[in-house]
């Protein structure tokens, strides 16, 4: 059997792409991690009042008070009126942010926004959050 002579030359091409590609997955979930670092300070919540599990403005009601501070190391502080305490936080994947074990969709992430949701006795509800 008669091997192609660039066999070799597309080969090592095809396992820098396919390393390269691997790599970009790996890139967008540590700065999705890095955009949750810092301080955020609570701006709004909502609750689906309608029931028709979309977040719309008419439900948002201003809120403020609230501040999480997200460190690196994966632990955090909470402070609501002057009274901190201490939390540990993971991002699970893409859509999920554990605090203290408490599951959170993220259902907005910029470097300046921050929109969680989650639900209480089957109704959902989110808090949104400001740097």
């Amino acid at each position: 059997m008669k091997r192609n002579p660039y066999f070799l030359s597309i080969l090592v091409i095809l396992f820098a792409l396919l390393s390269f590609v691997s790599c970009k997955k790996d890139d967008d979930e540590q700065s999705r991690r890095e955009m949750l670092l810092g301080t955020w300070h609570l701006d709004f919540e909502a609750y689906d009042d309608n029931s028709n599990g979309r977040l719309d403005a008419s439900e948002r009601e201003a809120s403020s008070g609230l501040t999480l501070q997200f460190n690196s190391n994966g632990t955090g502080t909470i402070t609501e009126s002057g009274i901190s305490d201490s939390f540990t936080w993971e991002l699970e994947n893409d859509n999920t942010l554990e605090i203290d074990g408490q599951p959170l969709r993220i259902h907005t992430l910029t470097n300046n926004n921050l929109v969680l949701e989650a639900e209480d006795l089957g109704d959902l509800f989110w808090l949104g959050f400001k740097r």
